[in-house]
């Protein structure tokens, strides 16, 4: 609501989405640069990542997070998730549950589940440049951010919009890298193990929609956002 104000009063505006011009109805220029990523998420670190996280570069990894709290729905989802590939020998796990669900997730994975190799569960991930270097799909929500630095990495995406988003935007997001063909979209509300497990296996069987997946978020991705957006700035000085 206050960019859709501020839009009458500004000379340009600098859209995450193409989608989002025709939510602006001023004189301002509309610009798409995309969101701005941090500089550490455009390193190519997969060595690294591979051995922070005692991870085998031979298997699919499959990265979740919900975001810095985590994300209930999600954590639910993965019991069976986790449960059903525990033990494979073609895919692992790195999973961050978010602190407060944390404790109570790991009760509640069977003792021959938690010890597997292949599922890594984490309060939370600091070094998320380098859990994204290592991500071969990726379980998450589709905040703006998070969403950009997904894309910039070209990692495939489940997606699962935050269905209490502020004008439900997380879907709008969600909706907008799906039809470009780099992610699919489950709703919080549609959202069970089944469905989640179904999707992650289907990924993993075809490597030719991997590659095409991993080429759209590429394709979308705006990694030079925030020179853009800066030089935008720049140049609005000029011509004042």
């Amino acid at each position: 609501v206050t960019n859709k104000i501020l839009s009458h009063f500004v000379d340009a505006i600098c859209l995450g989405y193409n989608e989002g011009a025709k939510y602006f109805k001023g004189e301002a220029r509309k610009i798409f640069t995309g969101n701005p990523v941090r500089q550490e998420i455009l390193q190519d670190e997969r060595e690294e990542g591979l051995k922070r996280f005692s991870l085998d570069n031979v298997k699919k990894t499959v990265l979740v997070f919900g975001g810095s709290r985590g994300a209930r729905s999600i954590n639910t989802a993965m019991l069976e998730v986790e449960k059903a590939l525990a033990g494979r020998s073609d895919v692992q796990i790195l999973h961050a549950t978010g602190e407060l669900d944390y404790e109570k997730y790991k009760a509640q994975l069977a003792p021959e589940i938690s010890k597997a190799a292949n599922i890594q569960v984490l309060p939370y991930i600091h070094e998320m440049p380098l859990a994204l270097s290592v991500a071969d799909i990726a379980v998450a929500r589709a905040g703006a951010i998070g969403l950009a630095e997904l894309l910039v990495k070209g990692i495939p995406s489940i997606l699962i919009p935050y269905p209490y988003a502020t004008a439900n935007h997380q879907e709008y997001n969600a909706r907008a890298v799906a039809a470009q063909g780099a992610a699919e979209v489950v709703l919080d509300k549609d959202l069970t193990g089944l469905i989640l497990r179904e999707k992650i296996e289907r990924l993993l069987t075809k490597p030719d929609t991997l590659a095409a997946m991993h080429a759209a978020a590429q394709k979308i991705s705006r990694p030079g956002a925030a020179k853009e957006i800066a030089q935008s700035a720049l140049n609005l000085v000029k011509i004042k």
